[in-house]
C-alpha cells in the first residue's frame, strides 16, 4: 500500500515504527518527541534528558537503529505533520507550521525544500492529474 502524497509524490517514514526499532531504554525519548513535536524549542538535549541519557547516547542509538540524527527525525516529524494538517485543513499555512512549532514563512519552505522538495503552497495547488480523473 503504497503512502505517498498525491499532491507532490512525498512518501513519508513510518513514524510509528521507528520508535521500535530503537533500544527500549531510547524509546522514551521517541515518545516524548511524539508527544512534543509542536514545541519550537524542542532540542535532542530534551530527547536525551526524557530518556535519562546523555545527548552523546541518544545521537549514536538513533544514527545505529534510525539511521539518521534526532534533528532529522525531529524536522521529518514536523513536515509530515505540517503536510498533513496543510491537505486536510481549510487553516491558513502559516497556521499549519505554528501548530507544530515552525513560526517564520522562511524557515517552513526551506524545510520543506529540503525534506521533501515542493513548497508547501505545492500542496494546495490543484493537480492536472487529479483533475482530469475527477472530471
Amino acid at each position: 500500500m503504497d503512502h505517498a502524497c498525491p499532491m507532490c509524490g512525498y512518501h513519508p517514514g513510518k513514524v510509528g515504527t521507528d520508535e521500535f526499532k530503537l533500544p527500549r531504554r531510547y524509546r522514551k525519548a521517541y515518545r516524548f518527541l511524539l508527544t512534543n513535536i509542536g514545541e519550537p524549542d524542542l532540542r535532542v538535549a530534551d530527547l536525551a534528558e526524557a530518556a535519562s541519557v546523555c545527548e552523546r547516547a541518544l545521537q549514536a542509538a538513533w544514527g545505529k537503529h534510525l539511521g539518521c540524527s534526532p534533528s532529522a527525525t525531529i524536522r521529518r516529524l514536523r513536515v509530515e505533520k505540517i503536510r498533513y494538517e496543510i491537505v486536510l485543513s481549510s487553516k491558513s499555512i502559516m497556521q499549519c507550521a505554528e501548530k507544530f512549532g515552525v513560526f517564520s514563512r522562511t524557515s517552513l519552505y526551506a524545510l520543506f525544500r529540503r525534506e521533501i522538495g515542493c513548497s508547501p503552497s505545492a500542496l494546495r495547488r490543484p493537480q492536472p492529474e487529479l483533475q482530469s480523473e475527477a472530471a
